[in-house]
Formats: structure tokens, sequence, C-alpha cells
């Protein structure tokens, strides 16, 4: 299976598929719902396995993402929080590259 979906759609999609007794060999996701956290926990077992065609997530090895350390301190400094998807990574990034393109102008 491969989806793209929402959070809502994609924990429906488990909640029917559970239902229904559709087990599919592999599911790769795109798009939000199979990037948060929430997603999994609110799925539970169904989403281990789950492919997530994405963008980097702030779990990622630091080692391959220099500055991640920096981001993720200043973000739960800012929310009180952990980021909830790479969504607050990838416009983290985006505005810096933005940033240092205009002041190399």
């Amino acid at each position: 299976v491969l989806q793209t979906a929402y959070q809502n759609d994609a924990i429906l999609y488990f909640s029917q598929a559970r239902a229904a007794g559709f087990k599919p060999k592999v599911v790769i996701g795109a798009g939000g719902g199979y990037s948060l956290a929430d997603t999994a926990k609110a799925v539970g077992a169904d989403m281990n396995g789950v492919f997530d065609l994405d963008f980097p997530q702030a779990s990622i090895n630091p080692a391959g993402a220099p500055g991640l350390d920096k981001f993720l301190e200043a973000y739960k400094t800012t929310y009180k929080s952990d980021p909830q998807s790479g969504h607050s990574l990838t416009n983290y990034v985006g505005a810096k590259a933005f940033f240092e393109a205009i002041a190399n102008a």
C-alpha cells in the first residue's frame, strides 16, 4: 500500500484495515500523517515496520545533521516540548539557507 495521508486519514486507514483483517506486506506512507509521533501513538503496534517517505525528522542521527543539537535545544527552550514532526526542522533549515543567501547576495 502506498498512501499519502493527513494524520486523521492515516489513523482511519489503519483502523479500517485492522477491522477488515487487511494485512498488506508493506505500507509506505507519505505526508504529514505518517511523520507525526501522535499518529504512531494513535495507531499503535500496526505502525511498526511502516516506511515513511518524508523529509528528515528531528530524531535523525546528529552525525549526519550538523547543528541539530542546537536546533533541538532552541526548539525545546521556545516551545517547552520536542518537535512533533520534521516540519519544524525543515522550515528552520530552509530559513537558514534563505537568510544566508540574502547575506551573500
